[in-house]
């Protein structure tokens, strides 16, 4: 007997996740050619950017390094206050409340 589990929320959060990592690889394409950007504010660029991207991968295919990217990201989350607190809170009950990790083993 399979449990039927809401994957709308966390579907919708990898693709937010895979938004901000193409919106980060154009701008810094954008960026690139303009002068003022330090090496550093590139390199934060790129591994941001890449970070986000395996996220979203990583939900979308259901691997588990892409579910504990996602729970290092609602970490940081948390500090985010108010609203990023609001949101670690609920997507960590939403989590919990359908079993989500035992999807990602």
């Amino acid at each position: 007997m399979t449990v039927s589990v809401n994957l709308f929320p966390l579907r919708l959060w990898a693709f937010v996740m895979l938004f901000f990592g193409v919106s980060g690889i154009i701008s810094y394409f954008i960026a690139s050619g303009e002068t003022g950007f330090t090496f550093s504010f590139q390199l934060f660029t790129i591994i941001i950017t890449t970070y986000y991207l395996l996220t979203g991968i990583g939900l979308l295919l259901f691997k588990s390094w892409g579910y504990r990217l996602f729970l290092f990201n609602l970490g940081m989350f948390y500090l985010a206050f108010p609203l990023g607190t609001y949101l670690a809170i609920k997507t960590n009950e939403y989590l919990k409340k359908n079993e989500i990790k035992r999807l990602y083993k």
